[in-house]
């Protein structure tokens, strides 16, 4: 629900921003094609299992207070261990896999929106992904 109502007020603004933004020169078609998929990504997102999702929201607070209680214990090694663990078991979840998905259609969205725009920021910063968990927190 948080998702749809975050998707909703980032695309709120974009039919106002299309005719105001200096460069952009959408045209009417443009800006049918760019709802339209703004409509597929939100319908993309409504099928998320909500209750996986729950779940794994759970999992992950229970999760981070083991990390947390590891570093804390200076058990950096054991902690990153677990971590990177954790994490391949999270992005080969079914429902991550899903937003994944719709993020992937955001981003397309975006891409033909405004085709000069740097898409980096919607990714992952491998910087900061090499980082130590414990560095983290």
């Amino acid at each position: 629900m948080k998702t749809l109502i975050l998707l909703a007020l980032i695309l709120l603004p974009l039919p106002l921003a299309a005719q105001t933004y200096p460069g952009m020169n959408m045209n009417q078609q443009d800006m049918q094609k760019m709802m339209l998929q703004a409509q597929k990504a939100q319908e993309c997102m409504e099928k998320v299992d909500k209750n996986a999702l729950e779940a794994l929201e759970r999992e992950s607070k229970r999760f981070e207070a083991e990390i947390r209680s590891l570093c804390a214990a200076g058990k950096r090694d054991q902690a990153q261990e677990k971590a990177m663990a954790y994490g391949r078991k999270v992005s080969s979840s079914p429902v991550v896999r899903e937003m994944k998905k719709c993020t992937e259609m955001m981003q397309g969205m975006m891409q033909d929106m405004m085709p000069g725009m740097d898409m980096r920021f919607m990714e992952e910063d491998s910087a900061e992904s090499s980082r130590h968990i414990c560095d983290s927190l």
